[in-house]
């Protein structure tokens, strides 16, 4: 059996003969949209900065402040470290601004979706998702225990199929599309 270095260098190679292999590309944010990248500016269409606020000078000035009275982090989960009252306070607000009885903060959308997709379904339920679905739904799926299903990419036939098939063996049910 070859050894681990010997079988990661080969995926590499694999990768790179297929054109598939990933690189970070160094990149500098100007502002919400503009970024430089190999020296050249350029309009960024790949970030998840939809309101622009990354580079307001509230926001900025905030953060600052934040930092200065609370510290530069966490240093661990919620559950761990301690419930600080900055989360309390944004939960309770969105909680009032969208009309609910509470509001949970993650750290990322992706982190939120694995977060809920494993609060609500267990090992009596079934997952149906997209092929073609972020990570972060499929790692939520995986994660959960519920056993899941891929259908076609946007195939409502294949997901009509798929729960016909399977959907009176499962407590719950959740599909998932982006």
């Amino acid at each position: 059996m070859p050894a681990l270095d010997t079988v990661l260098m080969q995926t590499l190679e694999q990768l790179e003969a297929s054109h598939l292999k990933r690189t970070l590309k160094s990149t500098r944010r100007e502002d919400a949209v503009i970024i430089t990248r190999h020296g050249k500016r350029l309009i960024s269409f790949g970030c998840n900065n939809y309101l622009g606020l990354t580079h307001h000078p509230d926001v900025i000035r905030a953060a600052q402040d934040a930092a200065a009275e609370h510290g530069a982090g966490g240093g661990a989960s919620r559950l761990i470290s301690g419930n600080s009252p900055l989360y309390r306070e944004l939960e309770t607000r969105l909680a009032t601004l969208k009309g609910t009885d509470a509001a949970c903060v993650f750290g990322s959308g992706h982190l939120g979706n694995v977060g809920v997709i494993e609060a609500l379904m267990g090992t009596e339920d079934i997952v149906l998702f997209d092929r073609l679905a972020h990570a972060s739904l499929v790692d939520g799926a995986l994660h959960c225990g519920a056993k899941w299903f891929r259908f076609k990419h946007n195939d409502v036939e294949d997901c009509e199929r798929l729960l016909h098939k399977h959907r009176h063996n499962a407590r719950h049910c959740l599909v998932m599309t982006d």
